[in-house]
């Protein structure tokens, strides 16, 4: 790497600080001897290693917050108090996006509003676009009156052939709910 710099960028890697973007449940170890590559082995100026659920709250301008990772496959929970994340607090679970996308399959078919469930281009953009999480009330507040947290025109998602459709509260409100269970 430090003959990329000098021979093929003409820079010297002493006048650089490097960030480094970590996941919240990487070995320290590990960061240690990442550090250790980037300021001997090849002369960076500096390391910083920042917590990216940090980044991701900073980005919203908020120092304190609880920041929800959700991937395909896994999502992590990570309170973060003044920049700093508490790591024994810090929650991995094995929900992800590929679950929400299945709860909003099932309850398309329970509503039969004519999406083929083997459809997942559009169960992930309707996933994607309509789901809600509720912020001032209890998930139940919200199913059990007609208030809803996103506007109407949300609500709606319009199919490859053009066809509008609404889906239902029910299924925006209780994909996302899994994820705070």
């Amino acid at each position: 790497m430090k003959d990329i710099f000098e021979t093929r960028l003409n820079k010297s890697p002493t006048d650089y600080k490097v960030i480094v973007n970590v996941q919240p449940n990487k070995n320290f170890d590990n960061l240690t001897r990442i550090t250790k590559m980037f300021l001997d082995d090849l002369s960076f100026k500096a390391v910083s290693i920042v917590n990216s659920a940090s980044l991701a709250l900073f980005s919203t301008g908020r120092t304190s917050g609880i920041v929800v990772d959700c991937g395909e496959i896994r999502s992590y929970v990570t309170p973060i108090y003044e920049g700093f994340p508490l790591y024994h607090a810090f929650n991995k679970n094995k929900i992800g996006g590929k679950d929400l996308t299945d709860i909003i399959a099932n309850g398309i078919i329970d509503d039969k509003l004519g999406i083929n469930p083997l459809d997942l281009k559009s169960l992930r953009l309707i996933k994607e676009k309509t789901l809600s999480i509720p912020y001032l009330k209890d998930v139940n507040y919200y199913l059990n009156t007609s208030n809803d947290i996103i506007s109407p025109e949300k609500m709606l998602y319009k199919l490859p052939d053009e066809t509008l459709i609404n889906i239902p509260k029910k299924s925006r409100l209780m994909a996302s709910e899994v994820l705070f269970k």
